[in-house]
């Protein structure tokens, strides 16, 4: 299922600058911060995907192929480190493609299950739903 004129794609090359933006804006503290962000989810280590509606970033998600959380790494589950939806675009499937880009990165890798977490505050909330909407299983652990 797609939105119209919303499009999901890799960070690379030619966006990565929109996407550094987005992250200043909704997910770091400063440029250096949202750089060295993409870098540590870039491949081989990890993925980055970002939602566009020409030309803007609008939400993004990354992957990290082995976590750092002993419990996904040693059964091999890949993390889905982060998402984030720019404020406009909250509740109108933004998340819900971008969830299904980064299932569909690791299905082409052979991977069935992904590995989240999130926190247990109330602005958590609309992730902690959609997680739950997509099959997640809440394992209650906490590090």
């Amino acid at each position: 299922m797609g939105i119209p004129g919303i499009a999901v794609q890799p960070v690379d090359e030619g966006n990565s600058e929109s996407a550094v933006r987005f992250l200043i804006e909704w997910v770091s503290d400063g440029e250096a911060e949202a750089r060295g962000y993409l870098a540590d989810h870039a491949e081989p280590v990890g993925a980055s995907l970002i939602a566009t509606r020409c030309p803007d970033v609008i939400g993004y998600v990354a992957i990290v192929w082995e976590s750092n959380y002993a419990g996904f790494r040693s059964r091999g589950i890949p993390l889905v480190h982060q998402i984030a939806v720019g404020g406009p675009f909250r509740q109108q499937g933004v998340a819900t493609l971008l969830m299904d880009g980064a299932e569909q990165l690791a299905r082409d890798r052979g991977i069935v299950t992904l590995g989240i977490t999130v926190g247990l505050f109330d602005e958590y909330g609309p992730a902690q739903r959609l997680y739950g909407r997509r099959g997640y299983i809440q394992i209650g652990r906490a590090h």
